[in-house]
């Protein structure tokens, strides 16, 4: 019975380490306008989303659009294109969720 005891309570241990404890916005440039940008949410959360925007702040597209995720870390990969296909450069990604608000990266090569 202690055996069974103590795996469970270290994979509760592991389960809860895994939860981020704030939450975070990173973009890293991989190659030729290739992006990922993750996030984390250390609670669930709602109206979650995931924007590009230009220099001037101008809508370029939505990666994530949730109504809801649980804590954890996402990570999405982008182009550098916008909706139609096209290349754009000197943009922002920014991150909004009802709890938190918003928070931005530049993305820069």
């Amino acid at each position: 019975m202690k055996k069974i005891w103590i795996l469970v309570l270290l994979s509760m241990i592991f389960v809860l380490s895994a939860i981020p404890k704030t939450y975070e916005l990173t973009a890293t440039y991989l190659n030729k306008n290739n992006w990922q940008i993750t996030y984390t949410l250390p609670v669930d959360d709602e109206n979650i989303t995931l924007t590009i925007l230009g220099k001037d702040e101008a809508y370029i597209i939505t990666l994530a659009d949730f109504e809801s995720q649980k804590a954890g870390v996402y990570t999405y990969f982008w182009d550098g294109k916008d909706e139609n296909g096209l290349p754009v450069e000197g943009v922002s990604a920014r991150f909004r969720t009802s709890a938190n608000g918003a928070m931005k990266a530049l993305l820069l090569k």
